[in-house]
This record gives structure tokens, C-alpha cells and sequence, in this order.
């Protein structure tokens, strides 16, 4: 991986994908240099020209995909994710289902739905919880089988999950088995965002949410039907962004940091 590859990936695991050159040249060059301009002689050279990277001369700071927090928010585009999986630790457990649904100009669009057979037992106490028996999966792709479809659906769209950090994780845990690059999107949490906008509420799981938005699941602890109901929800926040002056990506990131 080249060093504009790794600073990338570095600045999409961000929460806003913003560096300065101080920064950027200690992390990845693990040395000094005095001369200031020098430092971004050497900067300039490895990113001017990578599309993925824009710089402010102004306030002398990188941006990986200035664009995308820049975007408004009706206008830019989601994939809402959500998953199941045979536990809840991402180093030893697996994904037992994915579903992924794109939201394009405030609408829900197409969707994308995989089981998938996490090469061992699901334990009885999981199936309780998710309906997904080892008989269901044994005849299923492995994760690493659906990573090109799942990589083609998602593209560079921002993703959103309840609870993201755990869907997120869990993917990026598999992809990373898979010898696969992890997941750079710029992400955002319903749960996060809800606590923001909802303070009232007394919680903010994924059923409460859906009881105040008067949302209805088609099944429970499936990954499309909580999917479908997480991008119903991010729909209900769409007026919300509107009231409290939120316009652009950047202003949520912001909002949960």
C-alpha cells in the first residue's frame, strides 16, 4: 500500500476526514522536519493530484473527500446497514446476515440481502433472538464470497446503522479476514443521532425509535426488516436536520461527535 493509500485510509476513519500536514507527516513518517516548507514540498508531492485529496492553503489542512461532508444533506446519498451475527465480539465471532438499503434523495431505493454461513455453530441463545438456524446457513456463501457485490452496492456512499460501531466492526472484521481493505465510508449512528435530536426520549433503541415514529417491523432481528426500519427512521430525521439548521454531512458528523 502506497503512502497516499495509507494517509486515505487513515483520514476516513476520522470522524471529519481532516488533517493537518504536522500531522499527516509525524504519523506516517515517524520523523522530523524543520523547515516548515519542506514538509509541505514533500506532502504536495505524494497527494497533489490523488483526486482523494484536496488542500486548503488557507488553513494549510488535507482533505480526504472534501466533497462528501460537504454534500447536503437531501442530496447525498446512504446505504443504511444493518447485520446479525453469532455473537457480539468482532474478533471471534461472525456475521450470520447482511442486508443493505440505498437511500437516494431522501427515498429508500433498491436493497441488497445475503445470509451468510459463518463457518461454524450459531448458538442456541442466538437463534432464540434471531430465527437464523445453522441448517438456514450451511448451504449459504461465506462472507468473503458476497464482499464484491456487498463492495459494489455500498460505493462511496455514506453508511448508516443503529449502534454503527457494532455493524461496522463486525464488517470491517471480516473484510479484514477476507484480506480485503476495511470500510473508509464516513458513517452515521441513528442512535447518536436521535440522542441529538430527540432528547426527550427516555431510550433510544431501535424499537422505541420505531414506536415514536409510529414504524412498523416486518420481522425482528432479521437485517433487512431492521434495516428497512433504520432508514425509516434516518427518513424522520430529515425534517429535524431542517428545523435545527443541519444542512450538510459535515454538520451530523459534527452533531455526534
Amino acid at each position: 500500500m502506497n503512502p497516499a493509500d495509507r494517509i486515505f485510509g487513515y483520514m476516513r476513519q476520522k470522524p471529519l476526514p481532516i488533517s493537518s500536514e504536522n500531522e499527516l507527516f509525524h504519523l506516517f513518517f515517524n520523523t522530523t522536519v524543520p523547515n516548515i516548507a519542506l514538509q509541505h514540498t514533500i506532502m504536495n508531492n505524494i497527494l497533489e493530484g490523488d483526486g482523494r485529496f484536496s488542500y486548503d492553503s488557507y488553513n494549510k489542512m488535507w482533505y480526504a473527500n472534501g466533497d462528501d461532508t460537504a454534500k447536503n444533506i437531501t442530496a447525498a446519498e446512504y446505504t443504511v446497514i444493518d447485520i446479525e451475527t453469532t455473537g457480539f465480539n468482532p474478533d471471534s465471532d461472525k456475521i450470520t446476515e447482511i442486508a443493505a438499503i440505498k437511500i437516494r434523495g431522501g427515498e429508500i431505493d433498491r436493497h441488497i440481502n445475503f445470509l451468510v454461513n459463518p463457518a461454524r455453530p450459531i448458538p442456541l441463545k442466538i437463534t432464540e433472538i434471531t430465527g437464523i438456524r445453522d441448517d438456514m446457513v450451511a448451504a449459504q456463501p461465506y462472507f468473503r464470497d458476497i464482499v464484491p457485490a456487498l463492495r459494489e452496492f455500498i460505493e462511496s456512499n455514506i453508511l448508516v446503522a443503529h449502534h454503527s460501531s457494532f455493524d461496522i466492526s463486525f464488517i470491517n472484521a471480516e473484510l479484514k479476514n477476507a484480506g480485503v481493505e476495511p470500510l473508509h465510508n464516513i458513517t452515521l449512528c441513528t442512535c447518536k443521532l436521535a440522542k441529538k435530536l430527540l432528547p426527550h426520549l427516555s431510550s433510544y433503541a431501535l424499537d422505541s425509535l420505531a414506536k415514536n415514529f409510529r414504524l412498523t417491523f416486518l420481522d425482528r432481528h432479521r437485517a433487512y426488516p431492521d434495516a428497512l426500519v433504520t432508514a425509516q427512521v434516518f427518513q424522520r430525521f430529515f425534517p429535524i436536520f431542517k428545523e435545527n439548521e443541519l444542512q450538510k454531512i459535515e454538520h451530523l458528523v459534527n452533531l455526534i461527535q
